[in-house]
């Protein structure tokens, strides 16, 4: 698909759904992929265990991120770390608003300050950051939500701004109804169906078809893509 050869990847979340689509997309284009997921490593050098609800555990992450770029150097970045608690705005606790934004957005923008000096150094580097249709609409019940989709795009343009003298490359992919474990457990069987029939192309989108768009912006095909999001959501944003 595209050469990524000799790149060194780093994706957030990667253990299932969107994220290890793309950090599976991106290791068949050649790149060596590490990988970060909640669970505690069993001896896989390219995984990376990090909570980023848990302050003890971004420490211990940044550090081994750390020591690693001071060796290996990066060249691209995918923050895809997500999560959701759908409930009404007045219901959320001060706990609940606070996991969300920390693993939502804080993760994003820990981990680009972590990346960023080296990509600047070396005059080169490919950042994406995995938004939602929902940081540019929105429905009941996905207040919090929202707010760090919505802010993940706001980040995503202003790092660009700062980073474009450097040739380092800043976007993010904002995903429709995706076919993942995620979305059935929140729509329910049915309720994908039905949703399918809502989106223009009338079907949910596939992981793989997230993953395609990110490895081309990850990829040396694109020179002049920065300070973007781009919509991928058969259409739906436009009904």
């Amino acid at each position: 698909m595209y050469d990524l050869s000799g790149k060194f990847a780093l994706v957030t979340g990667a253990t299932r759904g969107i994220g290890k689509e793309i950090a599976d997309t991106l290791s068949d284009c050649g790149a060596t992929v590490m990988r970060t997921g909640t669970k505690e490593s069993k001896g896989d050098n390219l995984y990376l265990p990090v909570d980023f609800s848990s302050r003890e555990s971004v420490q211990s992450f940044k550090e081994k991120l750390n020591d690693i770029i001071s060796v290996q150097g990066i060249d691209i970045c995918v923050n895809n770390a997500g999560i959701n608690n759908i409930k009404p705005f007045e219901a959320y606790t001060e706990e609940e608003y606070d996991i969300v934004m920390d693993v939502n957005l804080k993760s994003a923008f820990t981990v680009s300050q972590l990346v960023v000096p080296t990509m600047k150094k070396i005059g080169s580097g490919k950042i994406v950051n995995i938004s939602s249709i929902y940081g540019t609409k929105t429905r009941e019940k996905r207040s919090v939500y929202t707010m760090t989709k919505s802010s993940m795009i706001g980040m995503t343009k202003t790092l660009a701004l700062e980073l474009a003298p450097y040739n380092v490359l800043v976007n993010s992919v904002s995903p429709g109804f995706i076919k993942t474990d995620l979305t059935a457990s929140v729509l329910g069987e049915e309720g994908m169906i039905e949703m399918g029939k809502k989106i223009p192309i009338n079907r949910l989108g596939e992981t793989y078809e997230i993953a395609r768009l990110v490895a081309y912006l990850c990829s040396p095909h694109n020179t002049y893509i920065t300070g973007q999001n781009i919509t991928i959501d058969g259409g739906f944003s436009c009904v």
